[in-house]
C-alpha cells in the first residue's frame, strides 16, 4: 500500500517573545492526527515537520525537503475547536528574517517516505521590538527606538488604537504628548505595537510632573 503524508494546517499567531535585534516569528500548526491504517484514506505516520518562508507568495528561500526543521515538537497547546487536536509551536531562529520585511511562511509534514504537500501560506512582518523610548521636550513627544517597525505598523495607548503615531522609518515611532491621555502628566504609559497581528506592549515610564513651587523662605 502506497504511503501518504497529510498536509498540515498552519496559522499565524501573536505571542510573547525575549526582545533581540531581528523580529521573530512563531510557527503555530495543528498537529497531524496518529497513524491509523484502517481509516478510509489511511492515516500514515508523521516523523517532523518542516518550515518554509520567502519574501514573495509561493517563492520560499528553502529548496522544497531543504526547510527548517521543526523536529518532531511536543504539540500540547490548545486545541483551535472544542475537542480538536493539540497545537504546535516552533519559533523560528531570531537571524532568520530580516526587520520590516513583509514574509509569506509555509509549511509541510514528512515521514521517510517524502514529505507532504505545502501547507496553507500565512504573512506577516516579524514582530517589532521596543529598545528604548524617552520623552523628548523639545519636540514634545515620545521617541521610541527598536527594530522591525513596518510600514503598517499600528499603535495603541492603553489598549486604544492611536491613529496620531508618527512612524520615522524602520527603528523609530514618535508619539505625540499633546494627543496622548493625560498629555504627559500621566505617570507611565502602556504601548502596543504590532505589524498585522504580531504585536509587542511595553510599559513606558514618564518624566515626573512639574513642581508646585511656592518661592523660598
Amino acid at each position: 500500500m502506497k504511503k501518504t503524508v497529510l498536509a498540515v494546517l498552519f496559522l499565524l499567531v501573536c505571542a510573547c517573545c525575549t526582545p533581540v535585534y531581528a523580529g521573530e516569528v512563531k510557527y503555530v500548526w495543528v498537529q497531524n492526527p496518529d497513524a491509523d491504517a484502517n481509516a478510509t484514506p489511511p492515516i500514515s505516520p508523521t516523523d517532523g515537520y518542516r518550515g518554509y518562508f520567502g519574501t514573495a507568495s509561493g517563492v520560499y528561500s528553502q529548496a522544497r525537503g531543504e526547510g527548517i526543521d521543526f523536529g518532531a515538537p511536543t504539540c500540547d497547546g490548545d486545541p483551535l475547536v472544542p475537542g480538536g487536536r493539540p497545537t504546535c509551536e516552533f519559533d523560528l531562529p531570531s537571524d532568520s528574517l530580516s526587520n520590516c520585511v513583509r514574509y509569506y511562511f509555509s509549511m509541510t509534514a514528512y515521514n521517510t517516505a517524502g514529505e507532504s504537500l505545502f501547507s496553507d501560506e500565512s504573512t506577516g512582518i516579524a514582530r517589532p521590538i521596543v529598545l528604548d523610548a524617552e520623552v523628548v521636550e523639545t519636540d514634545e513627544h515620545i521617541k521610541i527606538v527598536g527594530e522591525s517597525f513596518g510600514p503598517d505598523l499600528t499603535v495603541q495607548v492603553y489598549g486604544v488604537d492611536f491613529p496620531g503615531a508618527i512612524r520615522v522609518g524602520c527603528s523609530e515611532v514618535r508619539l505625540p504628548t499633546q494627543l496622548l491621555p493625560g498629555g504627559n502628566s500621566s505617570p507611565i504609559l502602556v504601548v502596543t505595537l504590532c505589524n498585522d497581528t504580531v504585536c509587542t506592549s511595553e510599559t513606558i515610564t514618564m518624566m515626573p510632573g512639574q513642581p508646585a513651587f511656592t518661592g523660598v523662605r
